[in-house]
């Protein structure tokens, strides 16, 4: 999303919003009882009965009306909310809801009988409707009882045109109309029954798009629509001193930032933190006051970049106006200077900014300077306009509340105004009577008049239930000082909210709840030392001396491994290293043993072929081929470029699973020579050597060249170990114009929507490039083929010993989908674990074993697979106290493989000389009692001896208990840990990191084996969000994506399909090209997605690219559960399926923003038709029935929840949407009822 649109939308909407701005409120009525300004007429009665809001009354009317006469000019809107309690959508008679009398003319809101819509009406003329069919009473309301409830606007514009809005969405246009006069007359009626709540009446224009969206999410949520915390960033003629110490006069001329809020209470801090800002050409200035009790959690490191978000420190958020790439850099400093600094694109990034800090016993202060060309971008000038955060996670401290601490939409504003005031509020403070600000502000360059304005809210209301609004005049540098005051009315929580304007202009607003929360004291560090009661007091001479009995609790925080516990681990070393459980030379299904003829290689559904060369130069899938021309690579010399045409080769195969290649050739001076191993699931792992035999020769440059047929390269996607957000990790369409990598990324993926090419390399280690400028680039389209060329040198060097490099080719699918793949990845077919074992992030049972095999059993006769929590790379050092069966033994030690051999197995470079023994061998903390505490987690390295251990240990909880599923949660990133071989020194010098891939592949193959060699079948769900690698998902039965659009660049609002693309969704969401099983983890947050409107879009998105949906995170889960059941009722597996991108003309769908899928081949056919647009659509479907094998007459086409008729005719019929909704259809079936 691009901020600074975003804000200048909230900045419109708070225009009109605030009463210091001048709007109008011709009518607020909550109608929590009938209002007294009202008429109530009709045969029937009106009830106050349950709202929609926890403890809010509503009004029930039934065969009556009320009526309010008004005089209200446009431009007018009112908004109500509505719930059906007499009708529904398929009620067949015709219902008046509201009738507006405008002028001369009457218009009417109305449900007519013979559509499932809301219609706006004037006179007999419809002009404009909203589908509603979905408001039926459905099984998942019982736990969602406000998706009864919607929400209706109609406005009129200062042109006298009308514009009606259901749930945040307009009304689809079928007549324009204009209308003269005020509003004088407005009649709400109840027909069969109708509930209504918090009707207003706005003398304002109609709020349009993403403005209305906001509306609409904050009243649905109960809360005023305030938008996002703004200070306005004065030129300091004079730059402050950066030396720690707070001396007022330097910063007398900066604005003051306070409201600092509880992250826990989301409430006002106790204590005055507060903080300054200024800025001149080159630098922004930044101070921060902070209180505090007690002793502080910091380290004086004396090292940049050491992780002190784990310790008392401020994250500032600094995010630069939108520049084509959405990043921004958090920049973390400590009490005592240390600092860190990283970017949400770039997590090695290292910033130019100075920060000095003073600490007292009861207050610690920071100063801060950033240079804008240090955080490269340009520096503000004049104006601009900037989003940030200030986080004190251990104060418990923020300037803006955040759910996330990196979610940039939680940022506040910014702006930086060389010619605004300067203002300065101080503290908010609340009594038993009333809410205070005092305020400083000295005059700008030009005399402006301020609207400036102190509001309260209280729960569950959306308007101010008291507030101060003052004029007030200030002249160039003239300082007026303010007291704002506004009384509680008797209120003991709620909203204060500050703003200070000018027109449209926003300097400050600043939104704080109360009460407030009290200081939190400091506790310090955790102690190391072993826990355990005090020494004793001096015995007095001549008396025995007495033992004091210690609890079991005090036992359990003083207990340690004995030397034999130790040593027996130790031992059992000898079982597990270098053993070869999950290794076998034959092929599990659903692979096929490989084949060789020739030069030809043969494995499931894929050919690779070589004809006297040291790459291949054919490879198909599916029988369609990859390649345009044969892989090479491009040796230049000087003028002369060398390409190795031909080779010697030698294919062997080694086993049904393995297929050996060697190759060698000669060109001029060099020697190519190739080893490639190429496995069952196609991948293949290539090594080359250049050698110059005879005499050493120069190497201007060497690249790899893979052609890539044109008609497939239509989708990407890129994995790389630094990220797993975009743009690092992502995937789309390919446009026609070249696509250039300046970053190298370990996986590169070339393919159309079935099937594709992977390229992929662990590490630039060896690679002889001067940077990583087109380090990978997929030329434009030349003679029918596309070339993914790869930079493996660009600087001249010396071949004198052979130069090796390794990578790897795999043509996808790697696997065969199973028929059922969608309900097998439903949660209905598994029964998820988290904390099922010992410790965090590991299976291992040695205490409720017999519990475990009966609770495994007891779901696999219920078919269900108990799928407990693991990781190829986290792991909990502590064992819990009680597990999932209850206590477990030796609770809250830490593991002894952990004090054994962790230091050995970490990913991260540890000390030459190897650490000792823990004193203490229990966790930190007081855990006694607690279920699951502690944890502890670690990481380890596949490519350690931790494989070994984990799959001894994973093979011995297999035939002890018949474990038969596994989720594994690992992103896909680096290790440098030389004791087990990981890490290089990369082309600049620096010790990096390598992903091993190639070791966790060979463990998660082990796993899979071990697996398939107890069941005969796998049930492996693997999660590492963004991060497609191939050579690893091809022993994952469901690849489980979606946890990084909870935050980053490509963080999920309200709508999935606001922010992913077609190409992303083809490409990395359904699974088909690369024989993955597709699912999704939603990570909604009410703020954004309060509405069914974002499930039912996040259903319909992800069902028209047949993928699936884990139903958690979001604020409906049983109404994603409802519709997902009623998709998977249908008989899929037998089914084949046409989806909206392939063209076939067996199916056509209009308008264009219509997707659809369709299962057909069973009795009934299955068809979703989804609506990727902000309007209600009328779609036009036409299917040939004959062709698709369905049936050579109409069959009926009935709503797959209602089992209303939708259509006459199965050949061509048209179905109603809502704004980024779905319809799914059975065809075929006599009765689609639930």
């Amino acid at each position: 999303m691009k901020p600074p649109t975003r804000l200048i939308l909230i900045a419109a909407w708070i225009a009109w919003l605030s009463p210091a701005s001048g709007t109008v409120y011709h009518l607020k009525a909550p109608l929590t009882a009938i209002p007294a300004d009202t008429t109530l007429s009709g045969a029937g009665n009106a009830d106050v009965v349950k709202g929609r809001l926890k403890d809010q009354k509503a009004l029930r009317l039934t065969q009556d009306s009320l009526t309010w006469k008004l005089d209200a000019d446009a431009p007018v809107f009112l908004e109500f909310w509505l719930k059906p309690d007499g009708w529904d959508a398929l009620t067949p008679e015709t219902l008046e809801l509201a009738n507006l009398t405008i002028g001369d003319t009457i218009l009417t809101i109305a449900k007519p009988g013979d559509s499932r819509a809301l219609e706006l009406r004037r006179g007999a003329r419809t002009l404009q409707t909203y589908p509603i069919y979905n408001w039926v009473e459905q099984e998942w309301m019982t736990k969602h009882a406000d998706g009864r409830w919607h929400y209706v606007l109609v406005g009129v514009a200062a042109n006298g045109q009308v514009q009606m809005s259901v749930d945040g969405f307009a009304a689809r246009k079928l007549r324009k109309t204009a209308v003269r006069g005020p509003l004088t007359r407005l009649e709400l009626h109840g027909g069969p029954g109708t509930v209504y709540s918090w009707l207003h009446v706005v003398g304002a224009p109609l709020p349009q798009d993403e403005v209305l969206r906001a509306r609409f999410r904050s009243l649905y949520r109960g809360l005023p629509d305030l938008h996002r915390n703004t200070f306005t960033v004065p030129r300091l003629a004079a730059p402050p001193t950066i030396d720690g110490v707070l001396d007022t006069d330097e910063w007398r001329n900066a604005t003051r930032i306070t409201g600092f809020t509880s992250l826990k209470k989301r409430t006002m801090r106790d204590e005055d933190i507060h903080a300054y800002a200024g800025y001149d050409d080159r630098y922004l200035y930044l101070a921060i006051h902070t209180p505090y009790t007690g002793t502080l959690r910091a380290k004086q490191h004396r090292r940049h970049d050491m992780p002190l978000w784990g310790e008392e420190s401020y994250e500032i958020f600094l995010h630069p106006p939108y520049t084509g790439t959405p990043d921004f850099c958090q920049l973390i400093g400590n009490p005592y200077g240390d600092q860190a600094d990283l970017k949400m694109l770039n997590l090695k990034w290292d910033g130019t900014w100075a920060w000095k800090t003073r600490v007292t016993d009861s207050e610690w202060v920071a100063e801060c300077r950033v240079d804008f060309e240090g955080v490269n971008t340009p520096p503000p000038g004049d104006f601009a306009v900037w989003t940030m955060n200030m986080i004190d996670s251990y104060a418990d401290g923020a300037w803006c509340w955040t759910q996330r601490y990196n979610d940039s939409a939680s940022f506040g504003v910014m702006r930086f105004d060389a010619s605004a005031p300067v203002f300065r509020p101080g503290a908010f403070t609340v009594s038993e009577t009333a809410a205070t600000v005092p305020l400083e502000i000295v005059g700008g360059s030009t005399a402006q008049r301020l609207a400036v304005s102190l509001q309260v809210y209280a729960p569950g209301e959306v308007l101010p239930v008291t507030e101060t609004v003052r004029q007030v005049d200030v002249s160039p540098g003239e300082a007026q000082s303010l007291e704002l005051s506004v009384p509680l009315e008797g209120l003991s929580k709620g909203t204060i909210a500050l703003a200070v304007r000018e027109g449209e202009t926003e300097y400050v607003f600043h939104k704080i709840g109360f009460p407030s929360a009290p200081m939190r004291d400091r506790t310090g560090w955790p102690s190391t030392k072993q826990a355990g009661p005090a020494a004793p007091a001096a015995t007095p001479a001549g008396e025995a001396e007495e033992t004091k009995e210690l609890s079991a609790e005090e036992k359990a925080y003083q207990r340690r491994w004995s030397a034999e516990e130790l040593g027996t681990t130790l031992l059992e070393s000898a079982e597990w290293l270098d053993n070869t459980l999950g290794l076998a030379d034959d092929v599990p299904e659903p692979w096929t043993p490989m084949q060789v003829d020739g030069q030809n290689i043969s494995c499931w559904g894929r050919d690779i072929v070589y004809r006297d060369s040291l790459l291949p130069t054919s490879m198909h899938s599916g029988g369609e081929e990859l390649l345009d021309a044969p892989a090479r690579f491009v040796l230049t010399q000087g003028k002369a470029k060398h390409t190795f045409e031909r080779a010697d080769v030698v294919v062997e195969k080694q086993n049904d699973g393995l297929v050996t290649v060697r190759a060698q050739s000669r060109s001029g001076p060099f020697l190519l020579e190739t080893t490639s191993e190429w496995e069952f699931d196609g991948m293949g792992k290539i090594e080359f050597s250049l050698s110059c035999p005879d005499e050493s020769a120069e190497v201007d440059s060497f690249h790899l060249e893979l052609p890539i047929s044109a008609a497939r390269a239509e989708l990407f996607h890129l994995t790389t170990s630094r990220s797993g957000h975009s743009p690092n990790s992502t995937s789309d369409a390919i446009g026609r114009e070249r696509l250039v990598l300046d970053a190298f990324r370990e996986i590169v993926w070339i393919g159309d929507h079935s099937r594709g090419l992977c390229w992929f390399a662990e590490s630039l280690e060896n690679w002889h490039i001067g940077d990583e400028d087109g380090i990978q680039v997929l030329e434009q389209e030349r003679r029918g083929g596309r070339v993914l060329r790869v930079k493996l040198a660009d600087q001249a060097f010396r071949v004198e010993r052979p130069w090796r490099l390794v990578f790897g080719l795999q043509p996808t699918p790697t696997r065969p989908r199973r028929p059922d793949f969608r309900t097998f990845s439903d949660r209905s077919s598994f029964a998820w674990c988290w904390f099922w074992g010992d410790g965090s992030y590991y299976p291992w049972q040695s205490t409720h074993l017999e519990k475990a095999r009966t609770q495994i059993a007891k779901q696999r006769a219920a078919g269900r697979e108990v799928m407990p929590c693991s990781s190829l790379r986290f792991y909990g050092r502590a064992r819990h106290h009680k597990g999932y069966f209850g206590e477990i033994s030796n609770p809250g030690l830490l593991v002894p493989e952990d004090l054994i051999w962790g230091p050995l197995w970490r990913t991260t470079t540890t000390p030459i000389e190897m650490p000792k023994m823990p004193e203490r061998h229990t966790a930190p903390g007081k855990w006694y009692g607690k279920k699951y505490k502690p944890g502890l987690l670690i990481s380890y390295c596949a490519n350690s001896p931790f494989q070994d251990f984990y799959i001894w240990k994973l093979h011995q909880l297999i035939a002890e208990t018949g474990l038969g599923a596994i989720y594994l949660d690992q992103p896909f990133t680096g290790c440098s840990n030389a004791h087990h071989e990981c890490g290089y020194i990369n082309y600049k010098g620096e010790w990096t990191a390598r992903p091993p891939l190639f070791a966790m592949r060979r463990m998660i193959k082990r796993m899979h084996r071990l697996f398939y060699d107890a069941h005969d079948t796998t049930m492996i769900k693997w999660h590492s969000s963004m991060q497609v690698v191939p050579p690893l998902l091809s022993f994952v039965d469901v690849f489980w994506d979606g946890e990084n659009y909870g935050s980053g660049p490509d963080k999920v609002f309200e709508f999935y399909s606001k922010t992913l693309s077609e190409g992303r969704m083809q490409a990395q969401h359904t699974g088909i090209p690369f024989g993955f099983i597709p699912d999704l983890l939603p990570e909604f947050e009410s703020r954004y997605a309060p509405s069914p409107a974002s499930t039912r879009d996040m259903l319909g998105f992800f069902m028209v690219h047949d993928g699936t949906v884990y139903p958690a995170h979001t604020v409906h889960n049983h109404l994603a559960s409802y519709i997902q059941n009623r998709r998977l009722s249908f008989p899929l597996a037998e089914s084949n399926a046409v989806y909206y991108w392939q063209d076939d003309r067996r199916i056509t769908v209009a308008p264009e923003q219509v997707k659809s899928m369709l299962n057909y081949g069973t009795v009934p056919a299955l068809l979703v038709l989804y609506n990727w647009s902000d309007e209600a659509v009328e779609s036009t479907v036409r299917l040939d029935t004959r062709e698709l094998g369905m049936t050579d007459r109409d069959v009926p086409v009935t709503d797959a929840f209602t089992a209303e008729h939708v259509g006459p005719s199965s050949r061509r019929f048209n179905a109603a949407i809502q704004p980024r909704g779905f319809r799914m259809l059975a065809i075929g079936a006599a009765d689609a009822s639930e």
